[in-house]
């Protein structure tokens, strides 16, 4: 009925509590969250990031992958640094038995702070383009 009910049904799913156990917690909470996080140091660090280009809606084409460099090569590792830390919050902290107490606030956190740079990303790509 409804054409975007897959927001709403995504910000449920995220608003529980994390599920899984030991498993999901080493492998999403830190090697997924590791991976993430990493991949956005090199790219503030190196300041150059490939991403896949949106603007052709998934389709290949030689412009599949958007490569950027400079600052927005710097926020967009931020952003993905910020995703990391969302991820590891959630699925690590979440289902570890002394900080599933304390996952909330660092989650929130990071949903704030991600929220600011994709702002700022964008900012930035619309800028420099």
């Amino acid at each position: 009925m409804y054409q975007h009910d897959w927001i709403f049904d995504l910000a449920d799913r995220l608003s529980d509590g994390p599920d899984g156990g030991p498993i999901t917690r080493r492998i999403v909470g830190v090697g997924t969250a590791a991976v993430v996080g990493i991949y956005g140091l090199r790219c503030c660090l190196v300041q150059r990031a490939t991403t896949i280009n949106l603007a052709h809606r998934g389709q290949m084409s030689p412009e599949f992958w958007r490569e950027y460099i400079g600052t927005p090569a710097i926020t967009f590792g931020m952003l993905l640094i910020c995703v990391g830390l969302f991820i590891h919050f959630r699925w690590y902290w979440g289902n570890h038995k002394r900080l599933q107490y304390y996952y909330e606030i660092p989650t929130a956190i990071s949903i704030v702070f991600f929220v600011i740079a994709i702002a700022v990303h964008l900012w930035t790509v619309w800028r420099w383009t």
